[in-house]
């Protein structure tokens, strides 16, 4: 539903989104998400993690929302 709400207030945006392995299949295909990025900080050396911050430091989004518990 939120991706749905996002999609619906911002129909012109850009949707990334950040997913654990587990999450990839509900959302690899969602009509509301342009990017999925699948990413497992438990599986992850420090230099991908590093490639990834600089990744999303590059991209200048607008806004990021959290929507898990975990703050990694």
């Amino acid at each position: 539903p939120m991706l749905r709400a996002l999609r619906q207030r911002w129909p012109h945006a850009r949707v990334t989104v950040i997913a654990s392995p587990a999450g990839e299949a509900c959302l690899r295909n969602h009509p509301a998400v342009d990017e999925l990025i699948v990413f497992s900080p438990r599986d992850t050396s420090l230099g991908e993690k590093l490639a990834l911050g600089r990744r999303l430091r590059r991209a200048g989004f607008d806004l990021a929302l959290s929507c898990t518990e975990k703050a990694w």
